[in-house]
């Protein structure tokens, strides 16, 4: 079965010294294939129903990992917007994994409690004025594009910094990895602040 798959997720509970806030991290790395999306769809099906289940919206969570998801493909829409599945943002479009992924994307609509969620790179501005992602995050000789990101609860927390990904002209390469890049996918990081008060998202 092509749903059938070992990955998971590691959650780690941590305690903000300062604020005495508990910080929820969930880190994992979703199936690769886009040719199997619905698999990817399940995996982040599952993984919001925990989250929507074991926390609150005044709860601050972060998700972050090798998600494999481009910034236009239905699961990462779904969880930034809660968009229906749509052929036009298939990679590989089928009838079959439209219509599999419908069914996922009904269930997660009858979840009446549900984590607001941003996308870090949302905000990522590099040598722009607009809003827009990173062009890639992962840099191989066949595919360059944004397939990692950090998501967090946007009802408590706020972006400060985030780490710049590299240009073509710094990388200096066809492919990763190479001597001062140790992997085809590229660091990222994000430094928040934790907002002392908690504000209602209407």
């Amino acid at each position: 079965m092509s749903f059938k798959r070992g990955n998971i997720a590691l959650v780690s509970k941590l305690l903000h010294k300062e604020t005495g806030q508990k910080i929820n991290l969930i880190c994992t790395h979703f199936y690769w294939d886009p040719r199997h999306e619905q698999v990817k769809y399940l995996q982040m099906s599952q993984l919001l129903k925990y989250a929507n289940s074991r926390f609150d919206e005044n709860e601050i969570v972060i998700l972050a990992g090798d998600l494999n998801l481009r910034p236009f493909s239905n699961t990462l829409q779904y969880i930034l917007n809660g968009m229906e599945p749509t052929k036009e943002n298939l990679e590989f479009p089928n009838n079959y994994m439209l219509k599999t992924m419908t069914e996922m994307y009904q269930n997660l609509e009858t979840i009446e409690k549900k984590i607001k969620w941003k996308n870090v790179y949302q905000s990522y501005q590099e040598n722009s004025e607009e809003l827009t992602y990173p062009k890639y995050t992962n840099y191989t000789g066949k595919f360059k594009d944004t397939i990692d990101h950090i998501l967090y609860t946007q009802a408590n927390l706020k972006v400060k910094k985030m780490l710049k990904i590299p240009t073509e002209a710094v990388i200096n390469c066809q492919c990763l990895p190479n001597q001062r890049f140790p992997s085809d996918h590229l660091p990222i990081m994000a430094v928040f602040e934790i907002l002392q008060k908690v504000k209602k998202i209407a």
